[in-house]
C-alpha cells in the first residue's frame, strides 16, 4: 500500500517560515507540533529564520522543535523545565512518535513497556492512543489483548538525530563487509565443490574404462575357447557314432560290427536232434 509523503503536511509551515521572524516563528513552531499529520521536522529546523532562534531567549522553541523531531516523551520528561509546556495534541502527538521509536527497535512491544515509556498506567487509555496512531497511519499494527502485546507490522520513519547518520552508516559499511565476506566463503566453497565434482566424474569415467576393458578381455578368451571344444569333443563323438545301413524296422549297428543273426544260436541243434 502506499504511504502519503510526510512532507506534504509540513509545507504549509515551510512557506510561512521563509518570512517569519522571532515570535512568528515561535508560533509556526507550535502550531506545527500540535497539526494532524505532521511527523517530520528537519526541514523546518534547518532554514535559516529557525536557526536564528539559538542563543536568544526563545531558543526553547528550537529545542523543542528538535525533540519532536527525533527525541521521546521521556525525553521531554527530563528537560521538561527547560522547555515551553505542551498542550494536549502536543502531548499526544509526542506520545504517538514515542511508539513509532519504540517499533524500530522491537516489533513486538509488551504493554508494560509502552506503560512507562508513554507515563499510562491505565490500559484502556494505552490501548486507545495506540489506536489513534494506527488511524492517524503513524504505524500499522495489532493489539494481542490476551498476551498485552503491541505487534508491530509497519511504522514511519523519524528524523535523525545528529550523529546518528554516521551511526547508520558505520553499521552498514559492517554489514557490507560481512556479506562480502560471506560471498567470498560460499564462491571457495562453490569452486571446491566445482573440482572434486570434476575428480568424482573422471575417478568413474576411468573406472568405467577399466571395467569396459576387462569384460573385452573375458568376451575374447570365451570366444576362441568356445570353437575348440565345439571343433574337437562333439566331431570325435560323431565320427564314433558312425553305423552301417540296416534294414527297414531294424536295429541301428555301429560301423565295423555284424549284425546278430536274428535267430537265436540254440535253434539249429535243437533240429539235430530231432533228426
Amino acid at each position: 500500500m502506499d504511504r502519503p509523503d510526510p512532507l506534504l503536511k509540513l509545507e504549509k509551515y515551510l512557506l510561512l517560515a521563509k518570512s517569519a521572524r522571532s515570535i512568528a516563528v515561535t508560533k509556526l513552531i507550535e502550531e506545527a507540533t500540535a497539526a494532524p499529520g505532521v511527523h517530520v521536522f528537519a526541514e523546518l529546523i534547518d532554514l535559516p529564520n529557525v536557526q536564528e532562534l539559538a542563543g536568544t531567549e526563545n531558543e526553547k522553541w528550537l529545542e523543542l522543535l528538535r525533540l519532536f523531531s527525533w527525541g521521546t516523551y521521556q525525553d521531554y520528561k527530563a528537560r521538561a523545565a527547560s522547555l515551553p509546556p505542551l498542550n494536549d495534541a502536543q502531548l499526544t502527538k509526542l506520545k504517538h512518535l514515542s511508539i513509532c521509536s519504540l517499533a524500530l527497535e522491537s516489533r513486538s512491544i509488551p504493554y508494560t513497556t509502552l506503560q512507562v515509556a508513554l507515563d499510562i498506567p491505565n490500559i484502556r487509555q494505552l490501548e486507545d492512543l495506540v489506536i489513534d496512531a494506527i488511524y492517524e497511519d503513524i504505524l500499522l499494527g495489532k493489539l494481542d489483548q490476551r498476551r498485552q502485546i503491541l505487534e508491530v507490522e509497519y511504522t514511519m520513519g523519524r528524523d535523525l538525530a545528529p550523529g546518528r547518520a554516521e551511526d547508520i552508516l558505520e553499521t552498514l559499511q559492517e554489514w557490507s563487509n560481512t556479506t562480502s565476506q560471506l560471498l567470498q566463503s560460499l564462491s571457495d566453497t562453490a569452486k571446491s565443490a566445482t573440482v572434486a565434482h570434476d575428480a568424482a566424474r573422471r575417478a568413474a569415467e576411468q573406472a568405467d574404462a577399466e571395467r569396459d576393458k576387462v569384460l573385452r578381455e573375458i568376451q575374447g578368451k570365451l570366444s576362441g575357447g568356445g570353437s575348440t571344444a565345439a571343433g574337437g569333443k562333439d566331431a570325435r563323438w560323431t565320427d564314433a557314432m558312425e553305423v552301417d545301413p540296416v534294414e527297414e524296422g531294424g536295429p541301428m549297428v555301429p560301423k565295423g560290427k555284424k549284425k546278430a543273426s536274428q535267430n537265436p544260436p540254440h535253434a539249429s541243434a535243437r533240429k539235430r536232434n530231432r533228426n
